[in-house]
């Protein structure tokens, strides 16, 4: 009969087998905790980037949608002022009871001055649209368009 007893196996595989110890396990989840804690450090300047990158794709389609219509409208038929309401995606809503994040007004001038020219052209328009939002404190955005008048 054999007379190594069973605890005696066990203690021999235990010796010879490869693991980590106790110490290499808590330097790695220090280590680990560490290069997350960073992470998760950068998590609020991703986010705000990330609205802000948001609210610029919508101004963006609001100022297109805008021009859109005006250069589709007939030059003659081109109003002075006009205020428009959109939600938070830019899509246009009929009126502001409709629970809007941005309005937008445009105000149009049909005499531009051009650079070199002796008299305002009368074949340009300028249109100046403004967007604001009050849902956000002070919130303002102007962007300027030109547009020709067809022949």
């Amino acid at each position: 009969m054999n007379s190594v007893l069973p605890q005696a196996k066990n203690a021999r595989f235990w010796q010879d087998s490869t693991a980590f110890s106790l110490v290499e396990v808590i330097l790695a989840l220090g280590v680990f905790t560490f290069a997350l804690m960073g992470l998760i450090g950068l998590l609020p300047m991703g986010l705000s980037n990330l609205k802000k990158a948001i609210d610029t794709t919508t101004e963006a389609r609001i100022v297109q949608r805008i021009s859109n219509e005006l250069s589709q409208t007939e030059y003659d038929q081109i109003p002075d002022f006009a205020t428009y309401y959109f939600d938070e995606n830019g899509q246009i809503l009929s009126n502001s009871s409709d629970g809007y994040i941005y309005a937008a007004q445009f105000t149009a001038s049909k005499s531009t001055a051009i650079l070199g020219a002796s008299a305002p052209s009368t074949n340009l328009t300028t249109v100046v649209i403004t967007i604001t939002s009050p849902k956000k404190a002070k919130y303002t955005a102007t962007y300027t368009k030109w547009i020709a008048k067809k022949n």
